[in-house]
C-alpha cells in the first residue's frame, strides 16, 4: 500500500505492517512482535467432528508486544480508523492495568496520511519508553490511555 493513500482507506493490518517495517529501523532498542493467537483444528476422538481451539494468547489480548533492551514490555493494540475496540480487548486492558502493565491503545487521526500515522505512533512508543522506570513511562504516555480519533 503507497504511503499517500488516505487513511479512511488503510486496514489495520496495513497499519501494522508498516509500523512494523518502520520500528525495524527507528526503534533500535525495542522490538515489535505480532501477537496472534493461534487456531488449530482438532478432531475429537469421541465424536469424529472437527473443532478449532485457540491455543496461546487470551481473546482480546493486544496486537503487538513491545520489548525493550532490559525486559521492559508494553502492550499495543492498534486500530484503523472507525475500527472498534472490543469488549474482549477492553478487558484485557483493564487486566493490564490491574497487574501495573503497560498497555498503549493507538488510533490514526483523521486526514493523516499512512506514513504520518505511523511516524506518530513510533514518537509515541518512543516516549512510552523514554525511561527504564515506570512512573516516567506513564508521564509520558499514562496507563490505558488512548490516542482516539478527534
Amino acid at each position: 500500500m503507497r504511503s499517500k493513500a488516505k487513511m479512511s482507506r488503510i486496514s489495520e493490518d496495513a497499519l501494522q505492517r508498516e509500523l512494523l517495517g518502520r520500528a525495524a529501523f527507528a526503534l533500535r532498542d525495542i522490538r515489535l512482535f505480532v501477537t496472534k493467537p493461534v487456531r488449530v483444528p482438532f478432531v475429537d476422538e469421541k465424536t469424529g467432528k472437527k473443532i478449532w481451539v485457540t491455543s496461546g494468547l487470551p481473546t482480546g489480548f493486544s496486537d503487538l508486544t513491545a520489548v525493550q533492551r532490559g525486559g521492559h514490555v508494553k502492550f499495543i493494540e492498534l486500530k484503523a480508523l472507525g475500527g472498534t475496540w472490543l469488549e474482549d480487548q477492553k478487558r484485557f486492558q483493564k487486566w493490564c492495568d490491574s497487574w501495573e502493565c503497560d498497555y498503549l491503545l493507538l488510533w490514526p487521526e483523521r486526514g493523516e496520511q499512512l506514513s504520518e500515522t505511523v511516524q506518530r505512533w513510533i514518537f509515541v512508543i518512543r516516549e512510552a519508553f523514554a525511561s527504564t522506570g515506570r512512573e516516567a513511562a506513564r508521564g509520558a504516555l499514562p496507563l490505558g490511555a488512548s490516542l482516539e480519533p478527534n
